[in-house]
């Protein structure tokens, strides 16, 4: 990082900081959202642009796939992966509590989590009984039980606008003893837990096998469990780094390490399979029969909102963007895994219709009651689960644009967005 840019980078915090006034116009109306996808173009030749429907990227899936069935005697796996996305954890700790409820839930044999995603995929993959302990945690904490925000004058001093201190303890009280122990069963059985932080030296995701962690034999296991997990919800900016000690080759050295949203907000890799030689020459397809569950702790298209033209505004609605992007990429990335492996891969969401404050960090026990009760109906009930790659929806792509005058059948009355924001910027 050069040195004109890191002063750079000073004089936009300390600006975000002192809350600097714009003086960009504010006087636009915002549009309907994609009317690309909603309507006709009037002010061009007809566009021969057609949007794809699902069914012609299931028929391309297929084509990939290799025909006849695997032999039966292929090892199968149950996999979870679960996202990050701070309070609306809740809504997958629903689904998960929901599915033992329902009595189809598997014991998965492999799981992945990032930040808040994290202790969703811990407790889930532990068993059920560890819902209550699930539950508990999501429908009763509070923002004080999470964050304790400094004062503004120590803000220009520290590593971050927040102390993280009060979810350190939390995670303290989440792993016990027992917690290590049935995590190290797990390991002694094949099975996996596996959760991703962001290396802030690397810029890569670093993933920690949890599970050999607590089958290890070392006096500091505990406090290495306890530092992944706060590490991987450490927002960046809003939680100071938390620092990892390693030895390579005899020397001592300290990492810092951040949310693992950062660098993927959901994770399956083909290594996290182990897939061996044996079933790799068995024949195409290695992993068929095998399914992928992935819960999103969010929406999987963000909410149209209209834009406030200043600092924050830009910033917040950019950073947005670029999350939700990555979510989608990373959903796309585990829909190759499974036309590569056979893998079948499923995920559900937050509803499009759910409406809130947006804010990822308000953790209160209201909202997060609801999200959780939404979460609960689509696993006890099995409906709400997707197949369909991001994008596959008419209203989810986006088309070239050949003018600027459109025509929208049924279009709503103007006015100003409703739905969630990204507000992280705006604390």
């Amino acid at each position: 990082m050069s040195a004109t840019f890191s002063r750079a980078l000073v004089l936009l915090v300390l600006l975000m900081l002192v809350g600097c006034k714009s003086y960009m116009r504010n006087d636009r109306r915002c549009a309907p959202p994609c009317p690309e996808s909603r309507g006709t173009t009037l002010d061009a030749p007809a566009s021969t642009y057609q949007y794809p429907d699902a069914a012609i990227f299931e028929k391309l899936a297929k084509d990939l796939i290799p025909p006849g069935e695997p032999p039966p005697n292929r090892r199968k796996y149950e996999i979870l992966a679960v996202s990050g996305g701070g309070k609306y954890g809740a809504y997958p700790a629903g689904v998960i509590c929901g599915w033992t409820a329902l009595g189809t839930r598997p014991v998965f044999d492999i799981a992945t989590g990032v930040s808040t995603g994290s202790y969703v995929a811990a407790f889930a993959f532990l068993g059920p009984k560890y819902d209550d302990a699930l539950k508990r945690f999501y429908t009763t904490i509070t923002k004080k039980d999470v964050l304790r925000n400094r004062y503004y004058v120590a803000i220009p001093f520290s590593a971050s606008f927040a102390s993280s201190a009060p979810l350190r303890n939390l995670i303290d009280k989440s792993i016990t003893d027992e917690v290590i122990a049935d995590l190290a069963i797990a390991h002694g059985e094949g099975r996996r837990l596996f959760i991703g932080t962001t290396n802030l030296d690397t810029k890569r995701l670093c993933v920690w096998d949890v599970t050999a962690i607590a089958a290890a034999d070392r006096p500091d296991k505990r406090k290495l469990l306890i530092d992944i997990f706060l590490a991987t919800a450490s927002v960046p900016g809003e939680f100071p780094p938390v620092r990892i000690d390693i030895e390579v080759n005899g020397q001592k050295y300290t990492e810092l390490h951040v949310d693992g949203g950062v660098t993927s907000e959901v994770f399956a890799r083909l290594v996290l399979l182990n897939v061996t030689k044996e079933q790799l020459d068995s024949g195409p397809r290695p992993l068929a029969g095998s399914n992928i569950h992935v819960l999103l702790a969010g929406k999987l298209f963000a909410d149209p909102q209209c834009t406030e033209p200043k600092l924050l505004g830009i910033l917040g609605s950019s950073i947005g963007s670029l999350i939700y992007a990555m979510t989608q990429n990373d959903l796309l990335r585990i829909g190759y895994l499974g036309v590569l492996t056979g893998i079948s891969p499923r995920f559900t969401a937050v509803p499009k219709d759910f409406v809130d404050d947006g804010d990822a960090l308000n953790f209160e026990p209201v909202g997060m009651t609801k999200l959780f009760n939404l979460g609960y109906e689509v696993g006890s009930t099995g409906n709400g689960w997707r197949t369909r790659a991001p994008a596959t929806d008419k209203d989810e792509q986006s088309v070239p644009r050949t003018g600027t005058k459109f025509a929208i059948p049924n279009l709503p009355a103007p006015g100003v967005y409703g739905g969630p924001l990204l507000n992280a910027m705006k604390r």
